[in-house]
């Protein structure tokens, strides 16, 4: 059995955990490590292929101190793994200490150890230096697969890196458990703010999602408004929304807190007859679930995807929303599904370079 050091980002986002289930499913045959908070013990507890070690505890606050001040440790720690996987979404976007974040990345790789890059998107970035010094590292890299045709493209010269659909369309999607003769829509929410670029618009965005969730509910649907990740304020969004909702109406909408539990959330996206979607993953998951869906975007990688899939339905940045009517929303619900059996074929290949190697 192979040992896989699994880095991933850990901060309880339903869709990055999602990453983190699709791949530790296909290789039950392979144990990954992953240093992650306490509470992704919780998340995965029954995946006995994982093995979560806390990084928040002191023990390992310590023995990371000990590996950047004496790198023999992290060479001996590291002997007891056969390649490192890299699993994410938007892990490239430039911020204030870019550098310090690409020395993390670095510090990643083990000597003589493959390292596999997947279902990453890159950018955006503002600085022709942090596109260069990610280059420079991408060369080292065993294999390296993009999820959207920008990323490919600014790095398509180097041997190692590929293309390919969203992980999360490879997802064995659930059996439905029906409501009782309800219906109902989903909303996934954000706080816009927390984005450089969209500060300025939550009272805007906060008070068109209740808008758009209100004359829902006045067509007879039960409003369930879902947010991803409370590390990102999803949950402040929440709150916010539902103050803008009349009093009369509090019981025909209900929120939700992605917390540990990945099947909950796709129970619920399961059981909508539309979704209405602000976070990335909830509009790949209506596609793969073949619901009608409302994309509000919040950066071009959506976007970028919107593309690459070749989706044609009406769809709202954050910067616009408040020209969009709930009416227009609404029509959304005669939407053809998306024809996405070429995607589900294609993002199998994110896992390609990954396969041969675990079952050599």
């Amino acid at each position: 059995m192979k040992n896989i050091r699994l880095f991933a980002y850990t901060f309880s986002n339903f869709g990055d955990d999602l990453f983190i289930k699709i791949l530790c499913e296909r290789y039950p045959d392979t144990q990954f490590t992953l240093y992650a908070p306490r509470s992704y013990k919780k998340t995965f507890t029954e995946t006995t292929n994982l093995t979560v070690i806390p990084n928040d505890s002191f023990f390992r606050r310590a023995t990371n101190l000990i590996s950047r001040k004496w790198p023999l440790w992290k060479g001996l720690s590291g002997k007891k793994y056969d390649a490192v996987v890299y699993i994410g979404g938007s892990l490239f976007i430039q911020s204030a200490n870019w550098e310090l974040e690409l020395e993390k990345l670095k510090a990643m790789q083990l000597k003589d150890k493959p390292f596999y890059l997947l279902g990453a998107n890159f950018g955006p970035y503002t600085d022709k230096e942090f596109y260069l010094q990610h280059h420079k590292l991408f060369e080292s890299y065993t294999d390296i697969c993009f999820r959207d045709t920008p990323s490919y493209e600014l790095f398509k010269e180097l041997p190692n890196v590929r293309m390919a659909a969203d992980v999360v369309f490879t997802l064995q999607t659930p059996r439905i458990k029906q409501a009782a003769n309800e219906k109902s829509i989903a909303i996934s929410v954000i706080k816009p703010s927390i984005r450089e670029q969209l500060i300025g618009y939550d009272d805007t965005y906060y008070k068109k999602i209740s808008e758009i969730a209100t004359y829902f509910m006045k067509q007879n649907y039960h409003v369930q408004l879902l947010a991803f990740c409370a590390y990102e304020k999803d949950d402040e969004a929440l709150e916010e929304i539902q103050t803008y909702i009349p009093s009369s109406m509090a019981k025909k909408v209900t929120a939700h807190l992605y917390e540990h539990d990945p099947e909950k959330m796709l129970q619920l996206l399961s059981q909508a007859d539309m979704v209405i979607a602000s976070r990335f993953h909830a509009m790949v998951l209506s596609w793969l679930l073949q619901k009608p869906v409302f994309p509000i975007t919040y950066s071009q990688k959506m976007i970028h995807v919107m593309h690459d899939v070749g989706f044609q339905g009406d769809y709202s940045t954050v910067e616009q929303l408040d020209r969009m009517t709930p009416e227009t929303v609404f029509q959304t619900m005669e939407q053809p599904p998306l024809a996405i059996s070429a995607q589900i074929k294609q993002a199998e290949k994110q896992f390609e370079k990954l396969d041969v190697f675990l079952q050599n």
